[in-house]
């Protein structure tokens, strides 16, 4: 039998809290709310998003299960945080600056949309496989 070289996944913490954070603020709940359907108390699931805890599987199926979402998203790349830095940027443009924040809350929108269109996809492309 082969020998598989496994090597084990490097979960990005901040990341993490941040697209909890997102997702949070998106289903309307609070961080009270939040910290109740992870079973974990409202001060560690603040630190949670602050990126200052650490995210385990189980914790990352409970958000998943909470917001309705593929655990998935939370262990792989999402732009959404691409474009936090633009949100309290500015730029020079007819000498006058100009905040992007309400591009930015679009552009969220839209990846977020993506994402969920991506991860139906997925789930059908896996049942079609799984019945052959």
């Amino acid at each position: 039998m082969e020998e598989k070289n496994i090597q084990p996944i490097e979960l990005d913490h901040k990341r993490i809290g941040f697209e909890f954070y997102l997702h949070r603020q998106n289903s309307g709940l609070t961080t009270q709310e939040t910290a109740q359907g992870l079973e974990i108390l409202k001060e560690d699931y603040e630190n949670l998003e602050k990126g200052n805890g650490k995210f385990t599987i189980e914790l990352i199926e409970k958000g998943a299960r909470l917001f309705k979402k593929d655990p998935l998203q939370f262990l792989s790349h999402n732009s959404s945080h691409t474009f936090n830095d633009i949100e309290n940027a500015t730029i020079l443009n007819a000498s006058t600056f100009h905040t992007f924040i309400g591009v930015n809350e679009k552009q969220n929108d839209a990846i977020l949309a993506l994402i969920n269109n991506v991860t139906e996809m997925n789930k059908k492309i896996f049942e079609m496989i799984e019945q052959k």
